[in-house]
């Protein structure tokens, strides 16, 4: 696999220029199910859809950590004065 990039600011977001060899047979099932138009916007896709992944699972193996602290209570009397 040959990659070469550049790296553009193109309105306040980093655009990198990225060449890779992508497997056509899941390139086209991608573009097939995610009805996007261009390699580029089924790239950015995936890394999205990876990303939102990852993070669901690192919010998740919070569960029952008890890493939040205050006073439950408190915040349900502070939200009956604010309205």
């Amino acid at each position: 696999m040959c990659i070469n990039f550049t790296i553009f600011v193109y309105e306040h977001h980093l655009i990198m220029r990225t060449n890779i060899e992508l497997d056509d047979i899941l390139v086209k099932e991608a573009m097939s199910l995610t009805k996007l138009r261009t390699k580029k916007e089924m790239v950015n896709f995936a890394l999205e859809a990876l990303i939102k992944k990852i993070k669901k699972q690192e919010l998740a193996s919070l569960w029952g950590s008890n890493i939040w602290e205050g006073d439950l209570n408190q915040m349900r009397m502070d939200e009956k004065t604010t309205l």
